[in-house]
């Protein structure tokens, strides 16, 4: 993933002039390959190196894959309901009167 980033520099470029024109220089690139998904994913993991390159090594980068993010829609958890306690006699009606904890 990193190196398919830095292929697509300029040989000899240092880290800390890479800027937002190589990434979307990148994204340009990408596109026409994988999805939208696949190069959000792809500058997820750039970010992460990024931030892994200031914040534990310490260098004075400006992280250029950040203002490319989007956050992630959510997707809303299935909320299930409990049956009431009328809803439940009337399921074990329906099953002829068993009572499933008998067994």
């Amino acid at each position: 993933m990193i190196e398919k980033f830095l292929d697509t520099l300029p040989p000899k470029m240092g880290l800390e002039e890479i800027s937002v024109v190589e990434v979307e220089t990148y994204i340009s690139y990408r596109a026409t390959s994988v999805s939208p998904a696949a190069i959000q994913r792809e500058l997820r993991h750039l970010d992460r190196f990024w931030r892994y390159l200031i914040e534990v090594l310490e260098l004075s980068l400006y992280n250029p894959f950040k203002p490319f993010l989007v956050e992630p829609t959510r997707r809303p958890k299935n909320k299930f309901s409990l049956l009431t306690l009328d809803e439940f006699r009337r399921l074990i009606d329906a099953m002829g009167g068993i009572r499933p904890w008998s067994y």
